[in-house]
């Protein structure tokens, strides 16, 4: 199927999927206004009666765009969907920046492929690497243990101690043939004394240098820094992810604070006892809700001078309500 023929199979399939809306909704085929027209847009200005418009009375009430969905946007939208102008209606970037950021949402699987082969051959590079210095530290290990029998190779050399043996042993000489040959043997490791003692020690002192490079504790403290370098290891660095709740959970507080402050207002404007018509209170709250950011920082906990001062409510009366608490605070008034 080739894309015209797709793009005609979807724009169908939202036909149908509308008209049956429509069949749900049939106030949405008449304005109430303009009967003769169908509802296109929902209205984001709460300060006009009645929120479905048509085309006729975007131009009638002069409504800017920017307070303005799409009616067939709203109805076909989905997690997906992003309204160029809301929630956000005085700045339409932001809106274009999430929808930018949506699109941008790297494939799930993808993504965690990715990260599979790369610790796939992060592991198979390391385990090399520690294969490769674990036989040189068992090449180091076995030229110490070399070492080790060499001081005894050259100290049987020095020492003639086989030759003393093998003489000793020998049944074909006499005793004062032995005596003379030990004897001489002797002489011979002595004559050699100084030369002796310095092959040795330098042997000696070679070995006790190894043996004090020995270190084990080095080792582990590279062991722990690569175990601390590996968990350095983040695809998504969110850095300061607490810190960024932290200053949501600071938001959304400050903006129930608002909400409080406001409604703390409108309940001293709303007393019947003022005879402010619905429309003043509507009109004050929406401005009050514009400059809630700078009445949070208004502190509204003590309004009243006492609790006497506080005017009664006339909102909530009922056969219950207590007459006796309201005429002295008639009289105080």
């Amino acid at each position: 199927m080739d894309t015209l023929s797709k793009q005609s199979t979807n724009n169908s399939n939202n036909i149908i999927q509308a008209s049956s809306f429509y069949d749900q909704q049939p106030f949405l085929l008449k304005c109430q206004l303009h009967p003769t027209y169908p509802i296109s847009f929902i209205c984001t200005d709460t300060t006009q009666e009645c929120i479905f418009k048509c085309n006729f009375c975007i131009v009638e009430n002069l409504i800017q765009p920017n307070k303005l969905i799409l009616l067939n946007q709203a109805i076909e939208s989905d997690q997906k969907t992003v309204f160029l102008n809301w929630p956000i209606y005085d700045d339409q970037t932001i809106s274009q920046k999430i929808q930018e950021f949506s699109l941008k949402q790297p494939n799930n699987l993808e993504f965690k492929e990715k990260i599979r082969s790369y610790f796939k051959e992060l592991l198979a590079k390391v385990l090399l690497k520690i294969e490769q210095m674990q036989n040189q530290m068992l090449q180091k290990a076995d030229s110490i243990l070399d070492l080790n029998t060499s001081i005894l190779e050259l100290y049987n050399n020095l020492s003639q101690k086989q030759s003393i043996r093998q003489e000793i042993m020998n049944n074909q000489t006499s005793p004062e043939q032995k005596n003379n040959k030990l004897k001489e043997i002797i002489q011979n490791v002595n004559s050699n004394l100084d030369t002796n003692k310095q092959l040795i020690l330098t042997k000696l002192n070679q070995i006790e240098d190894y043996q004090n490079q020995i270190n084990f504790e080095q080792p582990s403290l590279i062991k722990d820094h690569i175990l601390s370098i590996l968990e350095r290891i983040d695809f998504i660095p969110f850095r300061n992810l607490d810190q960024i709740l932290q200053q949501q959970n600071q938001i959304l507080n400050d903006l129930e604070k608002q909400s409080d402050n406001v409604n703390k207002i409108i309940s001293l404007v709303s007393n019947k006892m003022n005879n402010c018509s619905e429309t003043f209170i509507k009109n004050v709250k929406q401005q009050l809700n514009k400059y809630s950011y700078i009445l949070n920082k208004v502190d509204l906990g003590n309004i009243y001078e006492s609790e006497e001062s506080i005017p009664p409510n006339f909102n909530n009366l009922n056969e219950n309500f207590k007459w006796n608490k309201l005429v002295p605070k008639l009289f105080h008034l």
